[in-house]
């Protein structure tokens, strides 16, 4: 896939177009932080006046939520970039399958929106403003538009210790929702993984045995993906592996076929996948 011309221009193609989350580490930041509901849909980008995905596709059937945005800009008097979730019909099946359509079933959803800048400061181009400045600018953008309108600043609250984090985090999942995103108040917008945007989401854990170790094309000697049978099926498991593990197994090759697996998964999809697939630990630990 060719690069957005936006990060051409920006000069920084390796880190993408947008923040990206870790997962929580166990710690709050001095004073507490900002946290979020995980919004299960898509990541929707505006940059440039087109809506994206985080890996820059366009997204279509989506222009009453780019008329917004435009009047959002119009407000603020410079061009925006806008960072949230897109989810149709409050599933991100449902999401899925307007973004696949293309625009033929026409515009539907709604933009969950959390960060918001003027797009010198996402080139880099001036100096960035720490994130809870950041949503009140979104905030006051988006009060104009109505409570009605397709894109809403997201909703968040403030955690001050670990035990508030999770017990939120555990509120939202026994609710339905898939978690909670922990973001540092004070912090910059970057592209590319940072520890400041931290995640506490839903999890199911899967055991299932070892068929087959596919190494990465460019280096025989490290594994890329193992495939694991869970109940009949089988799932490529890409992620979740320490890189001494990823030498260690597929060193191992053939001992390892037939060992049992531990995966997690955000959810299983009514057609028995499973999403976001992590490897957890081998159940037989003979490595």
């Amino acid at each position: 896939m060719n690069a957005h011309p936006a990060l051409l221009a920006r000069g920084d193609r390796l880190q993408g177009l947008c923040q990206l989350v870790t997962d929580f580490n166990g710690k709050i930041p001095v004073g507490g932080c900002i946290e979020e509901p995980k919004i299960d849909g898509i990541r929707m980008l505006w940059i440039d006046g087109e809506l994206v995905t985080r890996e820059g596709v366009p997204i279509l059937g989506a222009e009453h939520i780019a008329a917004e945005i435009r009047r959002m800009e119009h407000a603020a008097c410079v061009p925006l970039f806008v960072d949230g979730e897109w989810q149709v019909d409050a599933s991100y099946e449902a999401t899925k399958r307007h973004f696949s359509a293309k625009g033929s079933q026409g515009n539907a959803g709604i933009l969950h929106a959390f960060d918001i800048m003027d797009m010198r400061q996402w080139r880099g181009q001036d100096v960035g403003h720490a994130l809870l400045a950041r949503k009140r600018v979104l905030e006051k953008l988006c009060q104009p538009l109505g409570e009605r309108s397709p894109v809403r600043p997201m909703p968040w609250g403030w955690v001050d210790t670990v035990e508030d984090a999770r017990r939120v985090a555990a509120e939202v999942i026994a609710a339905g929702g898939e978690g909670v995103i922990l973001k540092h108040a004070n912090s910059t917008y970057k592209a590319g993984r940072s520890t400041n945007w931290q995640r506490i989401k839903r999890a199911e854990t899967y055991d299932g045995r070892i068929r087959e170790l596919i190494s990465r094309q460019d280096n025989g000697d490290i594994m890329a993906t193992m495939v694991v049978e869970i109940e009949g099926r089988l799932v490529r498991v890409s992620a979740g592996f320490t890189d001494r593990q990823r030498f260690d197994f597929m060193l191992a090759g053939d001992s390892m076929i037939g060992l049992m697996a531990e995966v997690e998964a955000m959810e299983r999809t009514a057609s028995g996948l499973l999403r976001e697939a992590r490897f957890v630990r081998l159940r037989d630990e003979r490595i």
